[in-house]
């Protein structure tokens, strides 16, 4: 799937999902607040209006 990414944009929501380990619905509902980018954290909210601190990798920081 990464290497079938066309922009830069696809291939971030692609490394965030595989990283941090969310759904997609999660990405969908994820806003730009929600996102520390230099601790490499997100607050992601899931089923049932859970709200849970998720962290994705170096790799996925260069991407977004």
């Amino acid at each position: 799937m990464r290497d079938d990414c066309q922009s830069s944009r696809d291939l971030a929501m692609i490394d965030l999902l595989y990283s941090a380990g969310i759904r997609v619905g999660e990405l969908v509902n994820l806003n730009i607040i929600d996102m520390n980018v230099e601790e490499r954290v997100c607050i992601a909210y899931g089923k049932g209006d859970k709200v849970r601190r998720v962290y994705f990798d170096a790799k996925t920081k260069l991407h977004i």
